[in-house]
């Protein structure tokens, strides 16, 4: 009889368990891992996520391969560096990895040693709304908007007045509130809530619009009268959209990057020239040297420096110093598919249609379009067909995106852990990433 109860018991515990999933659960940080798979024999562990992570041991007498998934954090906003990468989550943590030689990442460190392989928490107790990835430097907007800067500063890129390096995040400009931030090679820009443009750090080709080449150690306002709704930084230039929808471009245009109809390096503009008077713009990007913008309409635009393939156009230089190729007017780019967010940077472009499907073209040398090649491309290519996206960043090599359920992926180089994925491997199609 006392036989017939443990059985009983045994069963009924076991029964328990399937019915509840668990009876041990964490919340909050939770890790995403997949393409990874567990083959048990006598039992096998099968893991359940919602809001939380849960796990229960069930006795098996058969061989069963299930795939490890865990649901990771939900990312909102991403942005790609040099060779680093930034991402804010659904509850406003930041997160940041990869190169940290300048303290970039800030989380108080720096040099090569203090890289991080994994994404971490940065300024845990600030909730973030905004961020924006230099070449070695980061910008970021907190939820009152509050703009903050770290990492190097060299050309007072940071804005805090100083050419010295910060390794944790710093208030910049209080007392103004901005909505939008966006960071270049070694400048920075930003739009404040009244829609006033400002810009600061590098000015040697006149990329901060002030009418001048002298760099700045603060930010200056730009265009004083003209309220801006979005701003890219290029390598050296910048590209920006009233609140009309006018484009404007200033800076270097050695490649025709304004695409103002000129190019060389005696045509930089040191004031925001209109560009495509007559056609309204939605959403704007800077490449090293190309450029990209969307119309009211969807339509894809692009112009500027094209050795790789990086306008989409079809055509492409045969040499670095090939220019043949080069528009310096805007070109429009497969006609026919209407986009809703674009990016470029280095010398390759991403993109997302209105279907939310993701489209790479240019440079491929680190696998960073994720086509599954290291073949420059130069028009655009479906990426990830089957997954749907909603934002996406190009970094100098490496390249972020977010998908529909607010998963984050990357792909291209990693030699700087740039990836987040726990090495230094480049990967040539996109990865799932964890937040933890």
């Amino acid at each position: 009889m006392k036989k017939m109860k443990v059985i009983f018991l045994l069963l009924f515990c076991m029964f328990y368990m399937i019915i509840t999933g668990c009876d041990d659960t964490t919340g909050g940080e939770i890790t995403t891992t997949t393409g990874n798979e567990t083959t048990t024999t006598s039992t096998t562990t099968t893991t359940m996520t919602s809001s939380s992570t849960t796990s229960s041991t069930i006795p098996s007498t058969s061989t069963t391969t299930i795939p490890t998934v865990i649901e990771g954090k939900k990312v909102v906003t991403v942005a790609a560096g040099g060779s680093h990468s930034l991402a804010i989550d659904w509850q406003g943590q930041l997160w940041a990895w990869g190169n940290n030689y300048s303290g970039q990442l800030g989380d108080g460190t720096s040099w090569n040693e203090n890289n991080k392989y994994t994404p971490q928490k940065i300024q845990e107790e600030t909730l973030f709304k905004a961020v924006a990835a230099g070449v070695d430097h980061s910008l970021a907007i907190d939820e009152t908007g509050q703009l903050w800067a770290w990492g190097y500063n060299g050309s007072g890129q940071l804005g805090d007045g100083t050419t010295i390096n910060k390794t944790t995040p710093q208030k910049i400009q209080e007392g103004t509130l901005f909505k939008e931030v966006a960071a270049s090679s070694s400048h920075s820009l930003a739009i404040d809530s009244t829609g006033q443009l400002w810009a600061w750090g590098y000015n040697e080709s006149g990329q901060l619009g002030d009418g001048t080449t002298t760099n700045k150690y603060t930010p200056q306002k730009i265009q004083e009268g003209t309220l801006f709704k979005a701003v890219a930084g290029g390598g050296f230039h910048n590209l920006a959209i009233d609140s009309t929808g006018q484009l404007w471009a200033w800076g270097r245009n050695e490649n025709g990057q304004l695409g103002d109809g000129t190019s060389g390096w005696g045509n930089s503009k040191t004031t925001p020239q209109k560009i495509q008077e007559g056609t309204l713009f939605k959403a704007v990007s800077g490449g090293n040297s190309h450029s990209l913008a969307i119309d009211d309409a969807g339509q894809l635009w692009a112009w500027g420096y094209n050795e790789s393939g990086q306008l989409g156009d079809g055509t492409s230089g045969s040499s670095l110093n090939d220019y043949s190729a080069n528009k310096n007017i805007p070109q429009k780019i497969q006609e026919g598919t209407l986009f809703k967010t674009v990016s470029g940077r280095d010398f390759y472009s991403l993109a997302i249609d209105d279907a939310s499907q993701l489209w790479a073209w240019g440079s491929n040398e680190y696998g960073q379009l994720g086509d599954g090649t290291e073949t420059n491309k130069n028009t655009p290519q479906k990426i990830q067909d089957g997954t749907l996206f909603k934002e996406v960043s190009a970094g100098l090599g490496h390249s972020l995106a977010i998908d529909s359920t607010g998963q984050l992926w990357a792909w291209g180089s990693n030699d700087e852990c740039q990836l987040g994925d726990g090495t230094r491997t480049d990967k040539n199609a996109p990865v799932k990433i964890s937040l933890f």
